[in-house]
């Protein structure tokens, strides 16, 4: 295995709920409070649902005078959701809601409000120090701002008030198979981007910062063992090396996955062989970490009109942030990207900003559109046109192609040597394909002095013609996009039918030591999820311990819930928006059927006029 210089070195996978007796379903003792707590488990999780609540009645229960009973959901688990918050009475005073379920529940006051019920005097404390058992202020703010409303105005997000604790993540990220790397020559190393000059001066090594890069001359002249050379797609000998600490840009996403499907490799003749069972590069199915890197989405404050509309297919520039600067009232530093309305403001307001874009204070990035116009050409096939002046790079299956295969399927198949899957699944991946696979991080808006590409098209090699590979800079700040993935969350809520005071408090200090330190400790055993805590998160303790002994790379994982947000399912009251144009695009744009002018021709009207109506009324203060 062709590892260099490793340096170190899923959520509840929703499927599978299980049928058994609750723990903790005992004889209450005497002056104890008796509490439910109701959620989905599944085969690789339930044990350790139960080790929870058994160990909190041994142990900090005894001190809170709480005893818990541990439910496990029915298969119809989001109808007897339904049933509980809407009823005379929950049988549940702890129930596990996600975030695609949470605000239509919240906006209708289905929840206790834990402001008050976690209040500075109503805090558990541990230690001598009297530190806070469970700590909100500590927690990802991408993770716990998914559970922030205000259930008069209906403003969500930071600000406003909290009704759920985040009971750790499931992002998406990308698996690689280890194995077909090395058969084609791809040195896979593991060095962090930050500390990487350090570690160049320590070990006598030249690599810049990519997630795949091409060099000239090796970048690890004493690595044990050697970096291996091999031809690239210009006939040239280059040492390719794909470290999978660092986000690979969109140019480095598609060469890679390019050596990676026949189409490309049997068409050039030079290149190694693409493994023989691999069919493509990769598979995806989410545009989030492309349109979201750039400051895009797919729903966006119109400043005009008030109204949210629907902006998948908006061409106007989005614009990185390399000076404080204030935009339409709103306050940026250096790094930041604008979110909607405020590049709207400016590019409708362009006379005003003229200094500011001259000077690239605001540093122009590729529009929404041109983002998605990338993600959805990866699926296209080869000669197959994407838009009018796109065409497809075929490194991916569309949906047509997959059939009834799932996207792990075609990983665990080795059909595809990258897949873009929940954090969750790692769990069940055990393949006589895979001997070894790990994480990488999803694929970042990256631009590097020079650009990425050739006059002919190929990618550029690090030490060819005064190449450096050095990332770009504007007014000393890196030119890249955000560093984001997309991820689902269970959040453990109070129902506001479940009791009176006394539950609600006696509930409020099982969740505090559940979703703590010492509670998330118990469930991220399973490997099913990231914890909340992100000091248990990023230690060895977790990230060299998952239950799939041919994992690597854990920590990229975790890392990538730091920044992670809610998918467009979560947005809002309900996902029925989305549901109009995402079958049009995975049943027609994606299968070649229909061109993106055709698509937002058909769907932006329609979905307009869906959010603009009074069905949805949730103000996302990030939009």
């Amino acid at each position: 295995m062709k590892f260099v210089k490793r340096l170190l070195l899923g959520l509840l996978s929703g499927a599978f709920v299980l049928s058994m007796a609750g723990c903790g379903g005992g004889n209450v003792p005497a002056g104890f409070e008796r509490i439910q707590f109701r959620g989905t488990v599944d085969e690789y999780t339930s044990a350790y649902f139960t080790e929870l609540c058994d160990i909190y009645n041994r142990t900090q229960g005894q001190e809170d005078k709480v005893y818990v009973q541990f439910m496990p959901a029915a298969d119809n688990y989001l109808t007897s959701l339904a049933t509980l918050l809407s009823g005379r009475k929950s049988s549940a005073q702890v129930l596990m809601v996600n975030d695609r379920n949470f605000k239509n529940y919240a906006v209708q006051n289905r929840f206790v409000n834990l402001d008050s019920l976690l209040a500075e005097e109503n805090v558990l404390t541990v230690g001598e120090n009297g530190e806070p058992m469970l700590d909100i202020g500590a927690l990802p703010a991408g993770l716990v701002d998914r559970y922030r409303v205000d259930t008069e105005t209906r403003e969500t997000g930071a600000g406003t008030d909290l009704y759920g604790v985040p009971f750790g993540d499931n992002p998406q990220v990308f698996y690689y198979n280890a194995d077909y790397l090395e058969e084609i020559d791809v040195n896979i190393i593991s060095v962090d981007e930050e500390g990487l000059e350090d570690y160049n001066q320590a070990n006598g090594t030249s690599l810049q910062p990519h997630g795949y890069a091409e060099y000239l001359e090796n970048p690890m002249p004493e690595a044990s063992p050697a970096l291996t050379a091999s031809v690239n797609f210009a006939g040239e000998t280059v040492y390719k090396v794909f470290n999978d600490r660092i986000p690979m840009n969109w140019e480095e996403m598609i060469f890679l996955a390019k050596y990676l499907t026949p189409e490309y490799t049997k068409a050039n003749g030079k290149v190694p062989a693409a493994p023989s069972a691999v069919s493509y590069g990769l598979v995806t199915e989410w545009w989030f970490f492309m349109c979201w890197s750039v400051g895009g989405d797919c729903v966006g404050l119109d400043p005009t009109t008030g109204k949210y509309k629907f902006t998948l297919g908006d061409t106007s520039d989005n614009y990185l942030v390399t000076k404080p600067v204030t935009v339409n009232g709103a306050e940026y530093a250096a790094g930041d990207i604008l979110r909607y309305r405020d590049k709207i403001y400016v590019n409708e307001h362009k006379s005003d900003f003229s200094e500011e874009i001259a000077d690239q204070t605001l540093y122009v990035l590729p529009s929404t559109y041109d983002a998605f116009e990338e993600f959805c050409a990866l699926s296209m096939p080869t000669g197959e046109m994407i838009s009018s002046t796109k065409e497809g790079y075929g490194v991916s299956p569309n949906p047509a192609n997959m059939g009834q295969n799932s996207y792990k399927a075609y990983f665990t198949e080795g059909r595809v040597a990258f897949a873009n899957l929940n954090f969750s699944e790692a769990n069940s991946i055990n393949s006589t394909k895979i001997g070894e696979f790990g994480f990488c991080p999803t694929p970042q808006y990256r631009e590097y002095e020079g650009g990425s590409l050739d006059a002919d098209g190929n990618l550029k090699v690090i030490g060819k013609d005064g190449y450096t590979g050095a990332l770009a800079e504007a007014n000393g700040v890196a030119v890249q996009g955000k560093a984001v993935t997309g991820s689902i969350t269970n959040a453990l809520v109070i129902p506001a039918n479940s009791g009176g005071q006394e539950e609600f408090v006696a509930a409020a200090k099982f969740i505090q030591w559940a979703a703590g330190p010492e509670g998330q400790a118990i469930i991220a055993k399973s490997g099913a999820l990231i914890p909340n805590q992100q000091e248990l998160a990023q230690s060895d303790e977790f990230t060299q311990n998952h239950p799939n002994s041919k994992l690597n790379n854990v920590i990229v994982a975790s890392r990538l819930t730091e920044t992670a947000e809610q998918g467009d399912w979560s947005y809002l009251e309900d996902g029925e928006w989305v549901q109009i144009w995402a079958n049009v695009l995975n049943g027609e744009v994606r299968n070649a059927t229909k061109t993106l002018e055709a698509f937002f021709d058909e769907v932006q009207e329609i979905t307009d006029n869906a959010l603009a109506s009074d069905k949805y009324k949730i103000t996302i203060t990030t939009k």
